[in-house]
């Protein structure tokens, strides 16, 4: 067991801090802040992500656009939707590798080239925001429709995530040795849980139009009909009327 994590100690080192041999020496005042920078890292690639995936219904008029700037036909909205996976992935393993330092007791060394490309992703992200807002701002209504619709899939994913990370809070709050800090340890916790587990009661029926502005239900229901037997409804109304009925 003690090897298994070793082995694992010493992966997430080399691809967090790139120390493959031993630990970190150095003490880095700012780990938390990196820490917190590759969290929130993570959020907003997700975020963009989910983002590009609610706009899936309209990528070709996003690829036309496109064509129309560059006069050059690629796929565009997939070239997008690549680069946002990879970033979305790179950050989420970051992430996962830096929580399995704190829980192996390493320390938080974030290597400066992964500083540089978290970096650079979020500049990614901040400038298609801003690509968005400009060029294709009819879009945005789709994302809260998006969201609306798939609410409960959101918040099992947050519950499951709560409840993994839980057994890092419980070390976390036994590793402080001040009051305030396992004070704000503890109501963080309290906000989030509460937040994820009460937001159900945000989340309402998903229905893409008001039901006061629904057109009223048609008085005489019509059927199809069998046009192939159109050259005997003269001589048989009967027969017509009974195979439209049944068809």
């Amino acid at each position: 067991m003690s090897g298994g994590c070793g082995a694992l100690g010493v992966c997430s080192r080399g691809l967090y801090s790139c120390y493959w041999k031993h630990s970190s020496e150095r003490k880095r005042r700012c780990a938390c802040c990196w820490f917190s920078f590759v969290a929130v890292a993570t959020l907003l690639s997700l975020a963009w992500l989910l983002i590009w995936m609610a706009l899936y219904n309209s990528r070709d008029d996003m690829n036309t656009k496109a064509f129309e700037k560059t006069n050059k036909w690629i796929n565009w909205f997939m070239v997008i939707v690549i680069i946002s996976s990879v970033l979305a992935i790179y950050a989420f393993l970051l992430l996962l590798f830096a929580l399995v330092q704190y829980a192996l007791k390493e320390p938080l060394d974030l290597h400066c080239v992964h500083k540089v490309l978290l970096s650079v992703g979020l500049v990614i992200i901040f400038a298609g925001v801003m690509g968005i807002s400009l060029q294709w701002k009819k879009e945005w209504p789709t994302v809260p429709l998006f969201l609306q619709a798939t609410a409960p899939f959101l918040q099992l994913g947050a519950v499951l995530a709560v409840t993994l990370h839980s057994w890092l809070l419980i070390k976390s709050y036994h590793r402080a040795q001040r009051k305030a800090s396992r004070a704000f340890i503890l109501l963080s916790w309290a906000a989030v849980s509460l937040a994820v587990f009460l937001c159900p009661l945000l989340i309402h029926d998903f229905c893409p139009c008001l039901l006061e502005e629904l057109p009223p239900k048609p008085a005489l229901i019509g059927h199809r009909g069998a046009p192939m037997v159109s050259r005997h409804a003269e001589k048989t109304g009967v027969l017509c009327f009974w195979l439209g009925f049944l068809f």
